[in-house]
């Protein structure tokens, strides 16, 4: 939990460092860690989250000056309907035709420190309540996805070039062996392939990116994050810049 200028609080809560996993509260101009809760790797921060609620408002004598900020590992619905005052993620892939239109909309905002993002903002149905949302461009993670995505493409590439100096001895098996390649992330929408045989023949597999798929991803998906909150008092770039706050609270906790 983290106390700001204008008396409201912060809770931030989400995995860091530990393990354990946990979820943290600290005040924002003190930064001083307030209470921690921990538990197994293993288990669901969704789980988890609701739990941790009880002790932090206990905390705060004035809840309607807390704000959850919490990442998207905890914003199942239940969740999301069991909260006020709050700023978090949800996951891109559910939110596809989000994603593409803000592409289209992106602006400069610019932050308290003086940077700049991009960043658009609107307003959605969130678990059944209307709220504001700003998707926000971070470079960083566009850069990560794209080398993540060529690096499991390129071994991709390798287990079918090894498929081919092994191949399989029937197409049910050769489908089953690319069905196998393409499980890793994004691969199932943006690899294709035929597989043929003629007659006794040998098996002969071909294999192809889908280039309308793969430029969606560059463009309209990878970096790309969803920010949602009922704060709407709160400018682009007080939302923004709360979310991006649990980085500077989870190495406080760190062991």
């Amino acid at each position: 939990m983290r106390k700001q200028c204008d008396q409201s609080c912060m809770a931030r809560a989400g995995p860091g460092p530990l393990r354990p996993d946990h979820f943290v509260a600290e005040y924002q101009v003190t930064q001083l860690p307030l209470a921690h809760v921990l538990y197994a790797g293993a288990r669901s921060d969704m789980k988890t989250f609701a739990a941790f609620l009880k002790p932090v408002r206990e905390l705060t004598g004035q809840p309607e000056q807390l704000t959850l900020v919490f990442d998207a590992g905890a914003s199942s619905r239940q969740n999301l309907e069991g909260v006020e005052r709050y700023v978090t993620a949800v996951r891109p892939s559910n939110h596809l035709a989000l994603l593409s239109e803000a592409a289209d909309h992106l602006a400069e905002v610019q932050l308290s420190n003086g940077a700049t993002v991009n960043a658009w903002r609107t307003q959605r149905t969130m678990a059944g309540k209307q709220r504001d949302v700003v998707v926000v461009f971070s470079p960083q993670l566009y850069e990560g996805q794209l080398r993540g995505l060529r690096q499991t493409l390129s071994r991709s590439w390798r287990e079918l070039e090894e498929m081919q100096l092994h191949p399989p001895k029937s197409v049910e098996a050769a489908k089953r062996n690319v069905d196998k390649i393409r499980r890793h992330q994004y691969l199932r929408s943006l690899l294709r392939y035929e597989i043929t045989r003629d007659g006794r023949g040998p098996v002969r597999i071909r294999l192809w990116s889908d280039w309308q798929e793969y430029q969606r991803l560059i463009t309209r998906f990878f970096g790309l994050r969803i920010l949602i909150t009922d704060r709407a008092e709160w400018s682009t770039a007080q939302i923004i810049e709360a979310y991006r706050g649990q980085s500077k609270v989870e190495p406080r906790f760190a062991i």
